[in-house]
């Protein structure tokens, strides 16, 4: 699909149905699902609990789905509850993998419970998220039960597929009011962002069993210019790790900060030139790289 701007916006209450665009394989099909390729010269719009996805109940192969846009934004919930969603899920039951969703845009915003993943919630395998964007903004929650807006790669409870991962590609990433990036799963999805700069001091990254690779660059004229931010990273189940990659070859050199809030054991490694030094506490601590 080809447009200047294109909006799915809410849903149908007679069917209760979300308004959006699908590529589904049933239940018991076998045949690979269609590809979805969103072209939006100015906007994409997922609003009010409308969705655009590509699902597998069955046995076949989901198509992928890439989008491509001057801004995509997936806002808000429908009067349930439901979040207005971007995803490539394989559901309860299904054997066929799901593909991989890709994002190409100059701003990405999921807010008030919008949220973008690929999932598995059966045997068959996950996909990969990629987004790569000028400037993402990950704001605030669901408003009626509590889920935050964000990215996802999930592997629900009981599903045997394996898991998907998360590569971002950003020069700003803002997470604020609860949002989140995780990787959800026993099987440690790896989830990786790369940003030229991070300038919300409110953000949260909680990771389950999965290692999430941070790594932060700076051009030169930026460090000049801006105050080093800071990332709070919350361990919630088994010991984990947070890697933080600084170009502290450079001159002046990026400044990063971790101020990690210990739920379990939280061991941060931290590489300055080529020199690798792992902490390990249960207390809070902060890791700066100069």
């Amino acid at each position: 699909m080809q447009a200047d701007e294109i909006e799915l916006i809410g849903v149908n209450r007679r069917i209760d149905s979300p308004s959006g665009l699908f590529a589904d394989v049933d239940t018991d099909a076998t045949g690979r699902g269609g590809d979805i390729r969103i072209l939006a010269a100015n906007r994409l719009s997922v609003l009010d609990g409308a969705e655009l996805s590509t699902d597998t109940f069955g046995e076949g192969d989901t198509g992928t789905l890439a989008i491509s846009a001057g801004v995509v934004e997936v806002i808000g919930i429908d009067a349930e509850g439901n979040a207005s969603a971007i995803g490539a899920r394989v559901n309860p039951g299904a054997t066929g993998d799901a593909q991989n969703l890709t994002i190409d845009a100059g701003r990405l915003v999921a807010r008030d419970g919008g949220q973008i993943s690929v999932s598995t919630a059966g045997a068959g395998n996950a996909g990969q998220l990629t987004v790569q964007a000028n400037e993402i903004e990950l704001i605030g929650v669901n408003p009626i039960n509590g889920s935050p807006s964000g990215l996802f790669a999930v592997v629900v409870t009981d599903a045997t597929g394996t898991d998907g991962s998360i590569d971002i590609q950003t020069n700003s990433l803002a997470l604020t009011d609860g949002a989140t990036i995780a990787a959800n799963s026993d099987q440690a999805a790896p989830t990786q962002v790369t940003s030229t700069l991070m300038p919300a001091a409110n953000c949260k990254l909680p990771i389950a069993t999965s290692p999430l690779l941070l790594s932060v660059r700076r051009e030169e004229p930026l460090i000049s210019r801006r105050q080093p931010s800071s990332c709070v990273a919350m361990a919630t189940s088994a010991p984990t790790s947070l890697v933080v990659l600084g170009e502290a070859a450079t001159s002046p050199s990026p400044q990063i900060l971790c101020l990690p809030l210990m739920t379990a054991i939280f061991s941060p490694l931290l590489t300055m030139g080529g020199v690798a030094m792992s902490l390990s506490t249960r207390l809070p601590s902060l890791v700066k790289t100069i």
